[in-house]
């Protein structure tokens, strides 16, 4: 499938389960993920929100909503090069765990913009990578707020709202 599609306005839960699940995961290049909203009761640590596989490059996630209320799994997980992640709200109510909004090693032109991510044991986190770009996200509540992908600090963009 060459992709191109749009998922747009959807409501989505997902609970408990033996295998790991997803509200969204997708391999479907230049895609569009818009305005849908994933509630994940799962209890699992290997089943995040939203996935975006590597070879969904050209994805777009914009004003998605995904609310992580059990397990350590990341909000969202992207995978992909040249994935844009903009206008999305990623919030856990259970302890901090997980990654709230996570690219994948050696991805590139991957941009995370004007995201709000609360509550996960890092909030942003990606490596620093050609043309990666991380401007004007608010990371509210998160134990770190920007890492590595494998947890190791670093430092925001100056445009990054940070509340801990």
């Amino acid at each position: 499938d060459v992709g191109g599609g749009v998922f747009w306005g959807n409501t989505i839960t997902m609970g408990a389960g033996p295998v790991a699940s997803y509200c969204i995961y997708t391999e479907q290049p230049n895609s569009i993920y818009s305005h849908n909203t994933c509630t994940h009761y799962g209890t699992r640590n290997d089943s995040p929100g939203i996935v975006v596989s590597s070879y969904a490059s050209g994805t777009m996630l914009v004003g998605n909503l995904v609310r992580m209320l059990a397990g350590g799994s990341n909000g969202i997980d992207l995978g992909a090069s040249s994935v844009l992640a903009s206008q999305n709200t990623v919030v856990r109510t259970t302890a901090p765990a997980g990654h709230g909004l996570t690219g994948g090693a050696g991805r590139t032109a991957w941009k995370a913009h004007d995201n709000i991510v609360s509550g996960f044991a890092v909030g942003l986190s990606h490596e620093n990578s050609p043309n990666y770009e991380d401007k004007n996200n608010s990371l509210l509540f998160n134990t770190i707020a920007c890492a590595d992908h494998v947890g190791v600090l670093r430092t925001c963009d100056a445009s990054t709202m940070i509340r801990r």
